[in-house]
């Protein structure tokens, strides 16, 4: 009862896109997905200068994970590009089309706010309290692929919250671009849900593939130097493509762009944190 208040209506969705709509729609599912291409491994090398003692292994307190270092900073970068857009195509076509500002979902009061940080608060606590308590009875942890969700240290809610904040950029751009530009009238929700997923993941993936292609053709990796960072997409891309869907799921339950992102930014961090080597001064 508690949270009740932050159960709204679900907005109207947009009209389908046609003509020059739709021309604009795609053309910024391809540009978004050829930008997340094209910075991923440049923001591999920015964070071997911006986190010089994690990148060269070294015990520290300030982002101490060389691995994950330039996910952040590609998450940060493509969320801000991402809402970016977003608010240049309102702007530009939207707004002079009849778009309603509502159908985004961004409407909260500070309280409701707040309840929605808390019940993303008790959403991660409870899905860790299960995975712990089920590590204690029978030594075991989730696992499917290339992803694990793990047990973690305490110290690793430190880790989380130093990460949280650009990280969150991502996953709000996310939420906003799925709920506010990607549901459309009459549109089947599977095939809303199977774009925004390609969408979310086609830039990774295509990084996966020009990787692996060179590879395959001349029997070397495209990127020599930094081929652990590629590697390290195959458990990131799967998690790119579903996480639409619980902005979704999320969206419809509260009716608004928040508790989704929230929720899944969480968990999605101590995910990776637990799956890569952290370089912490604990004993």
């Amino acid at each position: 009862r508690f949270f009740s208040s932050i159960k709204k209506e679900i907005p109207a969705p947009l009209n389908v896109p046609n003509g020059k709509g739709k021309i604009i729609f795609w053309s910024i599912f391809f540009i978004s997905a050829l930008i997340a291409c094209i910075t991923f491994i440049p923001m591999v090398e920015v964070a071997k200068i911006l986190f010089e003692d994690a990148a060269n292994r070294k015990l520290t307190w300030f982002f101490p994970q060389r691995m994950n270092n330039s996910v952040m900073l590609w998450a940060a970068f493509n969320g801000l590009v991402g809402i970016i857009i977003f608010s240049l195509s309102y702007k530009l076509f939207g707004k002079r089309n009849g778009v309603d500002t509502k159908s985004w979902g961004l409407d909260i009061n500070k309280i409701d706010f707040f309840k929605t940080c808390a019940l993303a608060l008790v959403v991660f606590s409870t899905f860790y309290t299960f995975l712990f308590i089920n590590y204690a009875l029978f030594h075991v942890d989730y696992r499917f692929w290339f992803m694990g969700v793990r047990i973690f240290q305490p110290e690793m809610l430190a880790v989380l919250l130093m990460y949280l904040p650009l990280f969150l950029i991502f996953f709000f751009s996310n939420s906003l671009r799925v709920n506010g530009a990607m549901r459309f009238k009459d549109q089947p929700e599977w095939l809303s849900m199977l774009i925004a997923g390609f969408a979310n993941s086609l830039g990774l993936m295509l990084i996966i593939i020009i990787q692996y292609s060179v590879y395959f053709n001349t029997g070397t990796v495209f990127w020599t130097t930094n081929w652990l960072s590629v590697n390290l997409l195959f458990g990131i891309v799967p998690m790119m493509f579903i996480l639409p869907y619980f902005n979704r799921i999320f969206f419809n339950m509260t009716g608004r762009i928040y508790l989704g992102p929230l929720i899944t930014c969480l968990i999605f961090i101590m995910i990776l944190s637990t799956n890569t080597v952290v370089y912490l001064p604990i004993d």
